[in-house]
């Protein structure tokens, strides 16, 4: 996306696959539309219900022509002279929120640009060894300032959200400097 906004277009993109169901995944596939590639396909590990990426920005990814495909994990990718050729998938299915592998199910996508555009989430045993809580998502459980289990801790962004956007994480930053003013 950067070199595309620098007017540096990257060339023979081919068929492009982007792994990830968020915002920036969206953003990286529209991005591969404009620089030409030949086709543009998300894979992302969830179902539609469980994708983070804002609707609108998944309907345009769809007016562009982006091929979705839900609950499909990849789990390596096939090159040939240093070059990805296709990568090795495998079904899942949703069961108590979790992406599971359907047995048996393994089928090959064609690619040859890959994207990773994969949530990270914070280091879980350092949050542990300190004692701050975690929500069911793994997330930093925060209250309504923006304050952890602990006092004086205080979080935002996407260490407290799965649709973390710059904006909410301005947003949650200036939430948590107004917890830290009143609990002083």
């Amino acid at each position: 996306m950067k070199r595309y906004n620098e007017n540096q277009i990257v060339k023979d993109l081919g068929v492009v696959a982007v792994i990830g169901g968020g915002n920036v995944a969206m953003d990286s596939a529209r991005t591969a539309v404009k620089m030409g590639a030949e086709e543009v396909k998300i894979l992302y590990r969830r179902d539609k219900e469980h994708m983070p990426a804002r609707e609108v920005e998944l309907n345009d990814c769809i007016k562009d022509g982006i091929k979705i495909k839900y609950l499909t994990k990849v789990i390596s990718a096939n090159s040939q002279n240093e070059n990805v050729k296709s990568l090795n998938c495998i079904k899942t299915e949703i069961i108590d929120k979790k992406a599971i592998e359907i047995e048996n199910s393994e089928f090959i996508e064609m690619a040859d640009t890959v994207i990773f555009a994969i949530g990270l989430k914070p280091d879980m045993e350092l949050l542990k060894s300190e004692g701050i809580k975690l929500n069911d998502w793994g997330y930093i459980e925060i209250d309504q300032d923006g304050q952890t289990n602990i006092q004086g801790i205080f979080a935002g962004g996407d260490n407290t959200e799965n649709k973390a956007t710059v904006c909410r994480a301005i947003a949650a930053g200036k939430k948590a400097a107004l917890g830290i003013i009143k609990s002083i």
